[in-house]
């Protein structure tokens, strides 16, 4: 849609690519550039998709990337996939499209039709009669059961013969198709229906700013239509549902996030007076309303998706000064939906077998805590989703981000909590793990030594004491890996002494056999054999 959404996407595309270091740019050119290399040095043939590209600024940028787009011939060939509603042929000349092919083009502009009036209302009946496709004879039946009046408002609605007809887009006339059949309505009733929100303009503030030709802003506030007739229908906690979703990540959001947020929002419309069922939340007022009746979210085995098209329509409708009351619950619905689920999984199986499922995580967290700007309230929830992030970073050897997460979480949970908490322990260990993992010895060696100032004063605590000892022996092996053999040694035979405590003199705990070889590493790089 626009520079700054293409960029943020890209840079995301360029991490799961591998580049790590990629994450900040000053600009979203030196973001395409950077992808324009990554890509260049793939040994395998690639494809890239760029969908929905009506902004003039997003084609230009794209040119970037057009040298190293090649028609098939070499071992590291590329394609460069780029769709989009504009119509206007001095955009496309701009940017060194043309529909004509060319020898010296690396590049061709395809024209395609929108659908034909006849297969445009073939899918607004199936889905108001809800038919299956094979089901022609059905159709047919349907079809031929209009009377005058209905078939004439049935051409309107799936036509293209004015600004408003839906014909040329699949997405809206399902969206159509099920209000309809919901509600129980005519094709007639719903044409007013839909006329009546589409002339008035009330879906122009949810439709943010599009850099787009006028079909292209017909297009969007049509289906932006569609959706706030169907948004309409929903009961409170499914909108709430819905709402909060629209702050989450757009990729497939993994079903127990669904679950948790449906419960989360339950919860605040009942006052918090009693926890409801969680399935009976998810099946009635998620699959159902969201799913089955509006087709808002599409549902797979354990994953459910919404259109980005959707989420940026309730983000901004969000963003009016009149909807801030809705804005931070959903937000606040989000954030605790997420924490929910990160609390299920116990911190010793992050790095194990469940650590693929956290990662899927991990998009919806840093969408939700970007989207936070509502009170103080949420430091808590906010501080524990960042280490949460910081961890897996961590684990995946994302270290320049983890840093980024684990310092914010360490910022965080001092504000929120006195300097002598466990979560501020536990923030400060995890800054100097991963300093220490990025060779920083001297920002590891501060805030080990942090750890341990801080656990000295939580002499009651077994989980303070525990890092203590953890802290120590890390200190001891930055010490040694800088060659002070002697003060290492002093501090893992401290650690050891410690961990015989905590654990038992007789313990056979993977964190003694640590010390132990700790110590013995030592000596031997001390030349005592």
């Amino acid at each position: 849609d626009t520079p700054e959404v293409f960029g943020r996407e890209l840079s995301e595309l360029i991490e799961e690519l591998g580049d790590s270091s990629a994450t900040q740019f000053d600009n979203v050119e030196d973001c395409v550039r950077a992808a324009a290399r990554l890509l260049k040095r793939r040994p395998c043939s690639w494809l890239l998709c760029v969908d929905n590209t009506d902004s003039a600024d997003v084609l230009e940028l794209l040119q970037l990337l057009w040298p190293i787009a090649s028609r098939g011939r070499g071992a590291e060939r590329g394609h460069l996939l780029v769709t989009s509603r504009s119509q206007d042929p001095v955009v496309w000349e701009n940017v060194g499209l043309s529909t004509e092919s060319a020898d010296d083009q690396i590049s061709q502009l395809l024209l395609l039709q929108p659908l034909v009036s006849h297969d445009a209302e073939s899918i607004l009946l199936r889905r108001r009669y809800d038919l299956r496709l094979p089901d022609v004879e059905g159709l047919v039946s349907r079809r031929e059961g209009l009377d005058g009046e209905e078939m004439h408002a049935l051409s309107d609605i799936a036509g293209s013969a004015h600004d408003y007809s839906l014909g040329g887009l699949p997405l809206a006339l399902q969206q159509a198709g099920a209000y309809i059949r919901v509600n129980k309505i005519s094709f007639q009733e719903y044409l007013r229906r839909y006329l009546r929100h589409f002339q008035d303009g009330s879906t122009d503030a949810a439709m943010g700013r599009i850099a787009a030709g006028e079909a292209t802003i017909r297009a969007r506030r049509a289906v932006h239509t569609t959706w706030a007739l169907n948004v309409d229908t929903l009961s409170p906690t499914a909108r709430g549902v819905l709402d909060a979703a629209a702050f989450f990540a757009p990729d497939t959001i993994p079903k127990c996030v669904l679950v948790a947020l449906a419960v989360q929002v339950a919860m605040r419309m009942l006052g918090g007076a009693a926890t409801p069922d969680a399935a009976m939340v998810f099946d009635a007022h998620v699959k159902d309303e969201l799913g089955h009746r509006s087709s808002l979210l599409t549902f797979g085995e354990q994953t459910v998706s919404m259109h980005r098209l959707l989420r940026g329509f309730l983000r901004n409708e969000l963003s009016g000064d009149g909807a801030r009351e809705r804005r931070d619950a959903a937000v606040i619905d989000a954030l605790g939906s997420l924490k929910t689920v990160t609390d299920a999984l116990p911190e010793d199986d992050l790095l194990t077998s469940r650590i693929a499922g956290a990662s899927e995580i991990v998009p919806h967290i840093i969408s939700a805590i970007e989207n936070d700007v509502s009170t103080s309230c949420l430091t808590d929830t906010r501080a524990d989703l960042q280490y949460f992030v910081g961890k897996i970073w961590s684990f995946r050897s994302m270290t320049t981000q983890a840093l980024t997460w684990a310092l914010a979480s360490l910022q965080s949970r001092i504000a929120v909590h006195s300097e002598t908490h466990l979560k501020v322990v536990k923030s400060a260990y995890l800054v100097g793990d991963i300093c220490d993992n990025m060779g920083d010895w001297d920002k590891a060696l501060s805030h080990f030594q942090r750890v341990i100032s801080i656990a000295q004063q939580m002499r009651t605590s077994m989980d303070a004491r525990m890092l203590k000892a953890d802290a120590f022996c890390r200190i001891g092996t930055v010490l040694q890996s800088k060659g002070e053999y002697d003060n290492a040694l002093r501090l893992h035979r401290q650690s050891l002494k410690m961990r015989l405590r905590i654990y038992g003199t007789d313990a056979d705990h993977s964190n003694i056999a640590t010390s132990l070889a700790n110590i013995g590493i030592a000596l031997q790089s001390k030349g005592e054999y």
